[in-house]
């Protein structure tokens, strides 16, 4: 797999604007696959990292992981629940620099998504042409070596 430059390089930013599940153009389960994986390699549970989001989101619960058409990409957004109304709720992918690609906004947006959940920006799997894979030794409740795919929640 090769990624664009811009992916290895790419910073995130806070929008600052309420998201609704009307904005979004992908309606699969794109943080339950990320927490799924991350589960089943024994990352999570774990104590939430302190990484100083703006508006004290560290203290919020996530309540989505999602991919936005863009002109030009695709963007990947975290949005929080319980955030006061009026302010921002949502981290992500700069609107600006969109990924070319839905592979790629999901790639950054799961990044994202560890490093928030997690305090590492580490990947729990990989991506094949059409699947996304995990394998692990003895983590996540396994007893031994496991292989769990599943198709990309895109195509």
């Amino acid at each position: 797999m090769t990624l664009s430059p811009q992916f290895r390089t790419r910073g995130f930013i806070m929008t600052a604007n309420q998201t609704t599940r009307a904005r979004t153009t992908d309606t699969n389960d794109l943080l339950g696959i990320v927490i799924d994986a991350l589960a089943a390699k024994g990352r999570l549970p774990c104590p939430r990292p302190f990484l100083g989001l703006q508006n004290d989101l560290d203290s919020f619960d996530i309540s989505g992981l999602y991919l936005e058409q863009h002109p030009g990409g695709w963007v990947a957004n975290i949005t929080f629940e319980g955030v006061s109304p009026g302010e921002p709720n949502t981290i992500g992918t700069p609107d600006a620099a969109p990924f070319p690609t839905k592979r790629e906004a999901f790639l950054a947006g799961a990044m994202l998504l560890c490093r928030v959940l997690t305090g590492s920006g580490k990947l729990p799997f990989f991506l094949t042409e059409d699947k996304l894979v995990v394998v692990g030794y003895g983590t996540g409740g396994f007893s031994g070596l496991f292989c769990l795919d599943r198709p990309l929640p895109w195509i």
